[in-house]
Parts: C-alpha cells; sequence; structure tokens
C-alpha cells in the first residue's frame, strides 16, 4: 500500500513509472496536483476577502451552501482538467499541471462567457475591446 509521499513521487520518476509510460505523469498525480493549485488559488481569494472585509464571505447561514457548491465545483474542475491533459499524454511537467489546475477556474469560466455570447448573439469582451482600440476583424 503506497503511502501519500511515495505515490507521486513513484508515477513521474522518468523511465521507472511503472506503466512503461516514459516518465510521463499519471492522470491520478495529475488530478492531485490540480486539486492542490485550485485550493492555493481558492485559499489565497477567500484570504484577500477576509483581509480586506474582515468578515466571512457569506452573510447568513443560507449562503453557506451555495458558496461551498460553488467553491466545490471550481475545485472539480481544478481537478478534471489537468487529469485530462495527462490522460492525452501532454506533459510530464508537475508545476505545468500544478498552473493547469491553478488557472483552470477562470479558462472554465471564461469559455462559459464566451459561449453564452455566441448563443446569444451578443458582442463578446474580445469584440468589444477590438471596438474599442479601432480595429478591425478579417
Amino acid at each position: 500500500m503506497p503511502t501519500l509521499l511515495y505515490f507521486p513521487v513513484r508515477y513521474w520518476q522518468p523511465g521507472e513509472s511503472g506503466y512503461g509510460n516514459g516518465g510521463l505523469v499519471s492522470w491520478q498525480v495529475a488530478t492531485l496536483l490540480g486539486l492542490l493549485g485550485g485550493v492555493v488559488v481558492e485559499g489565497f481569494s477567500l484570504a484577500g476577502r477576509l483581509t480586506t472585509t474582515k468578515r466571512w464571505p457569506w452573510r447568513s447561514r443560507r449562503q453557506i451552501a451555495p458558496m461551498v457548491v460553488a467553491w466545490g465545483l471550481r475545485l472539480c474542475g481544478s481537478a478534471i482538467l489537468p487529469g485530462v491533459v495527462a490522460l492525452d499524454g501532454r506533459t510530464t511537467s508537475p508545476l505545468a499541471l500544478f498552473m493547469l489546475g491553478a488557472g483552470a477556474p477562470l479558462f472554465i469560466a471564461r469559455a462559459a462567457r464566451g459561449a453564452q455570447a455566441l448563443l446569444e448573439d451578443k458582442p463578446g469582451p474580445d469584440d468589444i475591446r477590438e471596438r474599442r482600440s479601432g480595429g478591425t476583424s478579417g
């Protein structure tokens, strides 16, 4: 039974991963690294709110559950995206997977806003910036 400290190191040693994958990070380790990246970002966000407002981010007990669900969904996104990248065999770098997990909530939010703009046939944020700068597309 591998311990938590032994498990990640064993799976990203070049050429000795146990699966013959040439040093690629396993999807389990990539998921763990992405989750840790998401936890760091969410922790910094919560710490920033606590520092500026000197109070918890919710005003009543009713607001706690939706906030916890939102944090959980963001952390799931932080874990899933690096896991999928590792399954595809695109990276051997634990740091890159950690950073991908840290940036996943922002990436997913931007993609959702872009999809919503396409569905509503409204200009997206990039189109608005292009119009303000006077640029033309094409």
